[in-house]
């Protein structure tokens, strides 16, 4: 037999030995790796089977309460096309207050769900690394082998064996026991690589979790502001159709007298500060920034078909859920054309701003600004109220919010179209 030939047989398990023996580590420090930045699995007896049971059952419920909110939504749409009557609008609100109520239970169906889902997961990762660390096992095993078989041995037998059968039997078997673990290296690779992706669903359904929850706090900030709609009227009119037709009498005037006086003091300013050269200074080039932080949610949008004295009026801004008192920060630089406090009336600041825009921010609880002042992008200029009974909130709040009014050449128009 070739001299080179016997080399390359000897030599060939000792290279594949050292190259196993690293990839082993290397898998084994991975594995490690994940399970301390993954923390505890769970080790419930439940098993997937019994997850996939209870997620049917939940998604049935969702299917339900889904079918039920549409049966509010279609009594709210026949109520509409009524006549106007304290009946009519207690049983509006009252509708809308059962449909947010079903919107928040299925936003905890959906949010058991999701729970589920993700100790589904947990499950599979529980048994991908029970797999791993069988194939650890394993490949341990058939590297201790590989370590037991000796060289010398080979020579010895290719040396002093009147025939060569033994010697070539014993590298087919120590070729045979390089190619299991070599399909031992690969099933741990892919087992790796499904461990990965199931760690990433993980995170998914946990991401998922947090959006689900900050949805469920919306719905429950919207059923308070219904709750306050109902309070408000049944407050307001003592179940007294007569107390209601006047309140909706005041509640017109009230809004009429402030668009008109908003309307009216921004066309004498902008006719001033023209005669003064003073318009072209404001801060035009700036964009609009929101007034407060709207993380808690709009209650009230732009011309919103859902606002409770909608038969009134058109709601000419955004209303943003925020606590009594929080600071409103001037959403452009500019001018202060009105500073209204209207005791328990609607109090409101009025900016004037470069290119024709107005902003308007309503039933404050406090004003940090005066007329004719000058203020910059940022500035604080007052509190946000709202709260029924408290000063500048006037007839219309039913709850602590800002009500916010982007207008263009005197017109409102939408503020989400200008706000980032």
């Amino acid at each position: 037999m070739n001299k080179n030939k016997i080399n390359n047989y000897f030599q060939k398990p000792v290279l594949y030995a050292l190259v196993l023996v690293f990839l082993f580590l290397f898998i084994g420090t991975f594995v490690l790796a994940d399970e301390e930045e993954g923390g505890e699995t769970s080790t419930s007896n439940t098993t997937v089977l019994d997850l996939n049971d209870e997620l049917k059952a939940i998604k049935q419920k969702i299917k339900d309460l889904e079918a039920k909110k549409g049966e509010y939504e279609r009594e709210v749409q026949s109520l509409r096309k009524e006549s106007l009557s304290l009946q009519r609008e207690i049983a509006l609100i009252e509708n809308k207050i059962a449909q947010v109520t079903v919107d928040i239970e299925t936003e905890q169906a959906k949010i058991d769900h999701t729970n589920l889902e993700i100790q589904n997961v947990d499950l599979e990762i529980l048994k991908t690394e029970k797999e791993i660390e069988s194939g650890e096992e394993r490949l341990g095993i058939l590297l201790r082998r590989l370590d037991r078989t000796d060289n010398s041995d080979y020579l010895s037998a290719f040396l002093f064996n009147e025939s060569f059968s033994s010697f070539f039997e014993n590298i087919r078997h120590l070729e045979l026991l390089e190619g299991d673990i070599f399909i031992a290296v690969g099933d741990m690779k892919r087992t790796n690589e499904l461990l990965g992706e199931q760690k990433s669903l993980l995170e998914e359904k946990q991401n998922e979790l947090i959006v689900l929850k900050d949805s469920l706090e919306e719905k429950q900030r919207e059923l308070e502001d219904q709750e306050g709609d109902k309070r408000n009227i049944l407050g307001s009119t003592k179940l007294s159709e007569r107390r209601f037709n006047q309140l909706i009498v005041d509640i017109k005037r009230e809004q009429a007298d402030a668009n008109a006086e908003i309307i009216s003091l921004e066309r004498e300013i902008r006719e001033r500060l023209a005669r003064e050269k003073a318009v072209g200074s404001l801060g035009g080039d700036e964009q609009f920034q929101w007034p407060i932080d709207p993380s808690r949610g709009i209650s009230a949008y732009f011309h919103d078909p859902e606002y409770p004295f909608r038969y009134i009026f058109e709601h000419p801004a955004i209303d943003i859920r925020t606590p009594q008192g929080t600071p409103i920060a001037a959403a452009k630089s500019g001018y202060v054309g009105s500073a209204k406090d209207a005791g328990m009336g609607y109090s409101y600041i009025m900016l004037i701003h470069d290119e024709g825009y107005t902003t308007v921010y309503g039933h404050v609880s406090g004003i940090n600004v005066r007329e004719d002042d000058y203020i910059v992008q940022g500035q604080t200029i007052g509190r946000t109220g709202g709260a029924p009974g408290t000063p500048g909130a006037g007839r219309l709040s039913t709850g602590p919010h800002l009500h916010f009014e982007v207008r263009l050449n005197g017109i409102p128009v939408n503020p989400l179209d200008y706000l980032p």
